[in-house]
């Protein structure tokens, strides 16, 4: 390797490797080719490194900074002397050898929008030393489709956030008595859940509305709108604006007038397939969305 090729790695790696004090030809060896030396991608997948040569190397190190090696999932230092796979302690990167001439780099994509992802491959043999940097930004993506399956319904009443309020005519005629909307503090619910990696790092943070299925109830559409797409709960007001209903209440006496509401809760499993623009891969996200709807309101009168 000439001497211009290696001095960007030296300087960097110096702290670190104590062996590694000078950039000569005796400490450096070439293993792969040089567009393999450093690669720029903005998704994740498979890449296979070819090696020149095909005995006696193996990969001594994997590190993101000279004072920080990449932890296995037995939080040692990721190295690979045979063939085999090792994988990252966070699960973000894996490295396979299985033939004598290449190794097999694998990428989870990078959701992080505030972090490039940078890390150091140092191959060796006979104790001289190659090195692969690569360096992954944050993808742009867009949901390709969704798909949803039903796995429980409930229908349910229940007077939870219903107001309640008395009505009182001190009259000795007839009265109609106006109440404000018991209703206007009842809720539905959207709750979306994912233990998949990354399931909701892709996106902005306030989330993306999606489709999803009409809840049809006896071959009726009961509801039917798009959801936000978020980690946790999401509340929408059921009535969005304010009535002035009204009775009749009866001379020298009081009204008690309170709500309940019938509910539809609904759990199913879905499956987001979301695509990153720049490589146009497809990542399927699978988790567990539970919608709680209401679906007729009741006013008791007492």
């Amino acid at each position: 390797m000439k001497l211009f090729k290696c001095v960007p790695f030296l300087l960097v790696l110096s702290s670190f490797f104590l062996e590694l004090t000078s950039c000569s030809k005796d400490d450096d060896i070439q293993l792969v080719d040089q567009a393999y030396k450093s690669l720029t991608i903005s998704n994740g997948g498979d890449f296979t490194i070819p090696i020149l040569g095909d005995d006696n190397w193996s990969i001594q190190s994997v590190y993101e900074t000279p004072t920080k090696e990449i932890l296995d999932t037995n939080d040692k230092p990721m190295k690979l002397e045979e063939s085999g796979t090792i994988e990252a302690s966070n699960g973000w990167l894996s490295i396979s050898r299985y033939k004598e001439n290449a190794f097999t780099v694998s990428l989870k994509e990078n959701f992080d929008k505030t972090n490039v992802r940078q890390f150091t491959i140092m191959l060796n043999k006979s104790g001289k030393h190659d090195y692969i940097v690569i360096t992954q930004r944050h993808g742009e993506y867009k949901v390709n489709k969704s798909a949803f399956k039903e796995i429980k319904r409930e229908i349910y009443v229940s007077d939870k956030d219903c107001g309640s309020i008395v009505l009182r005519n001190y009259s000795t005629q007839l009265t109609e008595l106006a109440y404000t909307d018991i209703f206007k503090n009842v809720v539905q619910s959207s709750d979306f859940e994912s233990d998949d990696y990354g399931a909701f790092d892709w996106m902005p943070e306030k989330g993306i509305q999606i489709e999803v299925p009409d809840l049809m109830i006896n071959d009726t559409i009961r509801w039917s709108d798009k959801c936000t797409y978020k980690s946790g709960i999401f509340n929408t007001a059921y009535k969005t604006y304010a009535s002035n209903d009204k009775i009749l209440v009866q001379p020298n006496s009081s009204a008690h007038v309170k709500g309940e509401v019938t509910y539809c809760k609904r759990v199913c499993n879905y499956t987001l397939t979301i695509q990153n623009i720049d490589s146009h891969t497809t990542i399927n996200l699978n988790g567990v969305w539970t919608q709680i709807v209401p679906i007729s309101t009741n006013t008791i009168i007492n």
